[in-house]
């Protein structure tokens, strides 16, 4: 049977900006975000060997799930 995962993209990115120690470039452009990401990515890879990956980014705006739970991700 294939797999297939699905990767919050926002949360990962926030994930790792935050969990991963502050790494820059020489013009200090924050990387540190790109490292965490990779690594997210290699582990998945490595230890599930999923046939297929797919990032998914939120932007602002409805989506099905609000259809389903008009309170999901309300900003009071």
């Amino acid at each position: 049977m294939a797999s297939l995962y699905l990767i919050d993209g926002i949360t990962s990115f926030y994930r790792t900006f935050f969990g991963v120690p502050r790494l820059t470039a020489p013009d200090g452009t924050p990387t540190n975000v790109v490292l965490g990401v990779a690594r997210i990515l290699l582990k998945i890879l490595r230890e599930e060997r999923p046939d297929a990956v797919r990032r998914r980014l939120r932007f602002a705006g409805a989506y099905p799930r609000h259809a389903l739970y008009p309170d999901y991700r309300r900003t009071a």
